[in-house]
């Protein structure tokens, strides 16, 4: 809801070219139904745009699809490290022409243990590639991730809005859900 899917998509879709029918960027999701909902974005984006070829790839789907699909031209991949890293051991993905590499929810893949198959992945696409990283924290890890294939990176922290005011004091209260009405009108009788 932030819009941070388009800030990374729309750069992607101006460098496209649409001539070359290798992968030009790689998006890299901790989950499929990230994968599926970013694919589905920039599928939406792409509609009125002629020969901007997307595919997903993420486990729980037919390979025999996927493989299909992969003979064609495929500018933009978006998948889950597991599934990317099948295909490039049995030789079905070429990554060494990535020019553009999104690794989304880093600190999710650090969390489901996927660091070392984005290593693994990473080795596999251009050193000369751009290299956006997304994450909602940035854990040690995170940071060696940045540190390691990025070139004097810009780091770039959004700050959330104050949602309370500090005069205002916070108290939480368990009730039950039959109880929950009859123990607000007590709490507004007894605090006033």
């Amino acid at each position: 809801g932030t819009g941070k899917t388009l800030a990374f998509v729309l750069p992607i879709l101006e460098k496209i070219d649409v001539r070359m029918s290798d992968v030009q960027a790689l998006i890299l999701t901790p989950t499929r139904e990230l994968a599926q909902q970013i694919s589905k974005e920039i599928k939406r984006m792409v509609e009125n745009v002629e020969g901007i070829n997307t595919l997903a790839v993420y486990g729980g789907q037919d390979v025999a699809h996927q493989l299909k699909k992969l003979k064609g031209a495929q500018h933009i991949v978006v998948a889950t490290p597991g599934r990317l890293l099948d295909h490039i051991r049995r030789g079905t993905i070429d990554l060494s022409t990535v020019q553009m590499l999104v690794i989304d929810e880093a600190d999710q893949m650090l969390h489901m243990g996927f660091l070392p198959e984005v290593d693994d992945i990473i080795y596999e696409t251009l050193s000369m590639r751009q290299t956006m990283l997304f994450s909602a924290t940035m854990p040690k890890e995170i940071r060696t991730l940045a540190n390691k294939y990025m070139k004097d990176p810009d780091f770039i922290e959004v700050k959330e809005k104050t949602v309370t005011v500090d005069e205002i004091i916070q108290v939480v209260i368990e009730t039950t859900d039959r109880r929950k009405q009859a123990t607000l009108f007590h709490l507004i009788e007894e605090h006033r």
